[in-house]
């Protein structure tokens, strides 16, 4: 063998221990074979979840934000006498897993211009993940909107937040409130 060879294989040799021994960590692990409470949290709304996991929303938290959606003045407003499907309900959370609330899909059955009242958040993330928003009403018509993004905030039981989804376009100039804010924060 060569000294070139030879350094070859004892690289091989090497990588191929390493990850033996690793693999034999991983799998000796105890509790990977049964469900355990600290490898499967159950998120609850305002708490903080470990890095890695996907919050989630009981089911009772969905339905609570499906009928504050629905419920709410603006809401019924903006669609008026439009026929709509509750489709998906996702999580609403913070970067650090906090669970804020719900986003429900609301698909129209035709898609159509509504003009209006929309409400949007103005939002802002500090380094150690607490978040903070206060709404914003603003008058747009929006056009091909065949679906709605209803964001709700289950701690204080609003809707926050109502955006057209999928197609839709605004017609004319977006509006002040919808691009930013005398505070430099951007309407999201």
């Amino acid at each position: 063998m060569t000294p070139r060879s030879t350094t070859l294989v004892v690289i091989l040799v090497g990588a191929v221990v390493a990850l033996s021994t690793t693999l034999g960590m991983v799998l000796a692990r105890p509790g990977l074979d049964e469900a355990s409470p600290d490898l499967t949290p159950i998120p609850v709304n305002g708490t903080q979840l470990d890095e890695g996991f996907t919050p989630a929303l009981s089911t009772n938290e969905e339905a609570a934000v499906k009928d504050l959606a629905v419920a709410d003045e603006a809401f019924k407003k903006l669609l008026g006498d439009r026929k709509f499907e509750i489709g998906e309900v996702a999580v609403w959370h913070q970067s650090n897993g906090r669970v804020i609330g719900g986003v429900v899909d609301v698909v129209l059955a035709e898609p159509g211009t509504i003009s209006g009242t929309w409400v949007s958040k103005k939002g802002f993330e500090n380094p150690d993940g607490d978040f903070s928003y206060e709404t914003v009403a603003y008058e747009a018509t929006w056009e091909d909107v065949d679906l709605i993004n209803v964001f709700v905030d289950l701690a204080s039981k609003r809707v926050v937040k109502i955006r057209p989804g999928g197609h839709a376009r605004i017609v004319g100039e977006p509006p002040a409130e919808l691009i930013a804010t005398p505070e430099g924060g951007v309407i999201q």
